[in-house]
């Protein structure tokens, strides 16, 4: 459904589902999917376009979902389907009159989702916040400036659920399934990234 409530503001709403014959589950130490078997999949998502003044633009996504596999799991009973995130958002005001100068500033926020099947081991939520000044020279060429996680946030932008060992474990044999436990790959700190783009 798309809606304009207010001039200026643009609105669409999406209700979904999706019935998969088999879900792929990334196994984290592995680096490989395994298929998991079938599962029901559904959600809302509402994105909102707004411009209150010329060349102001806001924009705000929110997404929700549920993932489940059919039948629970063998082992724990479960029926999360790993890493299956419930709840994104996003909110950034961006400034462009078409002028030399513009820039903008987007928040997002990434919900905590299960590891496992039963949903006792769950990531950690968090949010994040990106910024970009940008200048241009003319109208074929421009100099930008991202500021990547803005406020330097530590937190882990991927996680895993898993038996993990050591290299020398692994060539010793002496593993067996390994011990499990989270496996993450951490937020990258405040970055900056200095870009200039031609036009011909």
């Amino acid at each position: 459904m798309r809606a304009a409530p207010l001039k200026g503001w643009s609105s669409s709403l999406s209700v979904w589902q999706m019935e998969l014959a088999s879900e792929l589950v990334f196994i984290g130490d592995e680096g490989i999917t395994e298929p998991k078997g079938a599962s029901q999949r559904h959600g809302v998502e509402w994105s909102n376009y707004i411009t209150p003044l010329d060349g102001w633009i806001i924009d705000a996504d929110i997404a929700w979902s549920q993932a489940r596999f059919k039948e629970a799991n063998l082992d724990n009973g479960g029926r999360h389907v790993p890493n299956a995130i419930p709840l994104t958002a996003s909110l950034a005001l961006t400034a462009d009159n078409g002028g030399s100068w513009f820039g903008g500033l987007r928040l997002r926020y990434l919900g905590a989702y299960a590891l496992e099947e039963t949903a006792e081991q769950k990531s950690t939520a968090f949010w994040m916040a990106n910024l970009k000044a940008g200048y241009r020279f003319s109208p074929k060429l421009q100099v930008t400036l991202d500021v990547l996680n803005l406020f330097d946030k530590t937190a882990n932008d991927i996680e895993y659920w898993g038996g993990a060992c050591t290299r020398n474990e692994t060539l010793g044999g002496s593993c067996g399934g390994g011990i499990d436990g989270k496996l993450v790959h951490p937020l990258e700190p405040r970055t900056f990234r200095l870009g200039l783009r031609a036009s011909f």
